[in-house]
């Protein structure tokens, strides 16, 4: 959850200094944005988009898992032993 509100407050900085042609910062630095956006927005501000993000990761790490399972379940074989590895090797 981190890496969105820091994703959200990089795009604020960056949308405050192109903002109308304007070369003056609105904000100093991440932390000046955290704590200006928390005071007058909110803190669920900073989160603004989260849910379409987590909705759109689903299907792919369901495809993801079910890919590497497959794939996994294929290269062991039907009786669970390796081709390419020794069978101490291999974790099953």
């Amino acid at each position: 959850m981190g890496v969105h509100c820091s994703d959200t407050i990089q795009q604020i900085m960056v949308s405050g200094s192109v903002q109308s042609g304007f070369s003056l910062n609105r904000y100093s630095n991440i932390m000046h944005v955290f704590v200006r956006i928390s005071q007058e927005e909110g803190v669920k501000t900073l989160y603004r988009g989260f849910t379409p993000t987590i909705l759109g990761v689903i299907p792919y790490a369901g495809i993801t898992f079910f890919t590497y399972e497959t794939l996994k379940k294929l290269h062991a074989g039907t009786d669970n032993r390796c081709f390419f590895f020794p069978e101490n090797v291999c974790v099953s």
